[in-house]
């Protein structure tokens, strides 16, 4: 028997799902909040859009490689990223 989904929108921090090569499957409940996307709109771009575009861009680069090599090694990685909350600042988040 397959184990069930994952509920990410009951995770009260921000969470997402990606597939090793770094796709981005869901994003949750508190990303949409924190950020201000709504999902309708977010449907019109991809997931990895979505994310990476609320990423500050000097965080971008680096955060997108540490991230793959952490998916691809299944290694326990550790970020601090700038993302863009909802009333447009730029706060440090550590992710984990």
């Amino acid at each position: 028997m397959a184990a069930p989904p994952i509920a990410i929108d009951d995770i009260p921090q921000i969470a997402w799902t990606a597939t090793s090569d770094g796709r981005m499957l869901s994003l949750n409940r508190a990303w949409y909040e924190y950020t201000g996307h709504e999902r309708a709109k977010a449907g019109a771009v991809s997931l990895a859009d979505d994310w990476w575009g609320k990423i500050h861009e000097d965080d971008r680069e680096r955060g997108r490689r540490e991230l793959l090599e952490g998916l691809k090694t299944h290694a326990t990685f550790r970020q601090e990223l700038r993302i863009c909350r909802a009333d447009r600042i730029d706060r440090w988040c550590r992710i984990a």
